[in-house]
C-alpha cells in the first residue's frame, strides 16, 4: 500500500502534466492564444495577491512558538528509550 502512494505522490503530477500539455496541444491555435493570454495575465496577478495576503497572515512553526528541545542521543537512556 505504501509503494502506490509513494508512486501516486512521485509520478502522477508529472502524468497530470503531461496530459494537460498534451490537451493543450491538440487545440487549435487560436485556443492556444486565448489561454496563454489568460494566463500570462492570471497568473502573476494570483502570485501577487498570495504575497500580498501572506503580510496579514502569520502561522509559525510549533517549534518557534513553543519551547522545542529536540530529541538527542545524550536524552535517551542505556536501553534507547527517551527520558521525559
Amino acid at each position: 500500500m505504501d509503494s502506490i502512494i509513494i508512486f501516486g505522490a512521485r509520478r502522477l503530477t508529472t502524468v497530470m502534466i503531461l496530459i494537460a500539455f498534451v490537451f493543450f496541444l491538440r487545440l487549435s491555435r487560436e485556443k492556444q492564444k486565448e489561454i496563454m493570454v489568460f494566463a500570462i495575465i492570471t497568473l502573476p496577478a494570483i502570485y501577487l495577491m498570495a504575497k500580498i495576503s501572506s503580510l496579514f497572515y502569520y502561522n509559525p512553526r510549533p517549534f518557534v512558538v513553543e519551547n522545542f528541545v529536540p530529541y538527542t542521543f545524550e536524552r535517551s537512556g542505556s536501553c534507547g528509550g527517551l527520558f521525559f
